[in-house]
């Protein structure tokens, strides 16, 4: 959408805040290389250099903060967030923190939590909606999200090669980047590649968070 410079600096600064507040909290900006346009600059790292040139990450802050590159959905912001937060500590999350637009709450806790396994009492969503929301376009908005939290419903790991959310991937670039995660998240390699077929089904398999 467009005017939502100020809404992702609502974002940013909603999660150093965080992040500050959590002494042992990992500040993740996550995003990939979406828009052949720009080239091969990241949604993760223009939200660290728009946090950084704002002032926001502070010397304190910056051996917690890190970006995550390759995501090209909102499910992928999640699974690979995980994923290079244990790049970067040699361990997994015992918590997440969601920041993203609040009409976007569903789709994180009812349906991506879901699809990684994350148990919803560690799980914690801030929303934040841009300006549009309070205008007669915010109908709008919700009715285009609805359709896309039903095809996540249909499809939550994005397996279907016929599906809405396999070409959504395809045009940000997807064939050409991949995850880059296989070899350095051994505990997650099932889920990475989890892609059942037949209907709906839940990865039930071994995960880290969930032991204990």
């Amino acid at each position: 959408m467009k005017g939502e410079g100020p809404t992702y600096v609502k974002h940013i600064k909603a999660g150093v805040e965080a992040a500050l507040k959590d002494k042992e909290a990992l500040l993740v900006f996550s995003g990939g290389e979406t828009e052949e346009s720009v080239g091969p600059r990241s949604e993760g790292g223009s939200y660290f250099e728009l946090a950084d040139a704002l002032g926001l990450i502070t010397e304190e802050l910056l051996p917690r903060v890190t970006t995550e590159w390759h995501a090209l959905d909102s499910y992928q912001n999640l699974l690979f967030s995980i994923a290079r937060f244990h790049e970067y500590t040699n361990n997994y999350p015992s918590k997440i923190t969601v920041i993203s637009h609040d009409f976007k709450k569903h789709r994180f806790v009812d349906v991506h939590r879901k699809a990684v396994g994350f148990p919803e009492e560690r799980f914690e969503f801030i929303g934040i909606d841009p300006p549009v929301m309070s205008t007669d376009a915010a109908e709008g908005v919700k009715k285009s999200e609805g359709k896309t939290v039903e095809q996540w419903e249909a499809d939550p790991y994005a397996c279907d090669e016929t599906g809405v959310l396999v070409e959504k991937r395809k045009t940000r670039g997807w064939s050409r980047r991949g995850d880059g995660y296989w070899d350095r998240c051994e505990e997650m390699r099932e889920l990475l590649t989890f892609c059942p077929s037949g209907g709906v089904k839940w990865f039930e398999g071994s995960l880290p968070w969930r032991k204990g």
